[in-house]
């Protein structure tokens, strides 16, 4: 596990989610997809965004204690955030929605309209509130299969 949170790639896709960088976020997590997700797993019919919701908390989990309030699903504003967290100075709080997309050119409206989401529901009110963090940033991600699209928007 220390390996895993000590990787110079893992950070960057942390620092760049913080700072907006969506295209080396991008490019992180559709890197990682192709590498070792199958199109087996992912391809529920049910209820495909859990896989990318357990795809991404395993990622962001392996970081330990450099996130703090590492939440799923858990209960924010006007209903329930996908992923939610703050880094370990809590300098910077994201909140993250997930979108599955029907097709590539779907997956950027898709993951602006997570971004909507969190905004609407007020997802990140909570963190927007507290005074001491400077930096809460909302991200949508939009999957299409191993694609995904990143988008961002700082709250505060």
């Amino acid at each position: 596990m220390e390996a895993l949170t000590t990787d110079n790639k893992n950070l960057e896709m942390l620092k760049s989610l913080s700072e907006g960088d969506n295209e080396k976020a991008q490019k992180f997590l559709s890197e990682r997809l192709r590498a070792f997700i199958s199109i087996r797993v992912y391809a529920s019919k049910s209820a495909p965004v859990n896989f990318y919701e357990g795809f991404m908390t395993g990622i962001l989990s392996s970081f330990g204690d450099r996130l703090s309030d590492l939440k799923v699903e858990h209960e924010a504003g006007l209903g329930f955030a996908d992923i939610r967290f703050c880094d370990e100075s809590t300098s910077s709080a994201m909140v993250i929605e997930l979108k599955v997309a029907q097709n590539v050119k779907q997956a950027r409206s898709s993951a602006q309209s997570a971004i909507e989401q969190i905004e609407g529901k007020g997802y990140a009110s909570e963190y927007i509130d507290e005074k001491e963090i400077p930096n809460v940033v909302a991200i949508g991600i939009a999957f299409y299969g191993k694609i995904c699209v990143v988008v961002s928007k700082r709250l505060n």
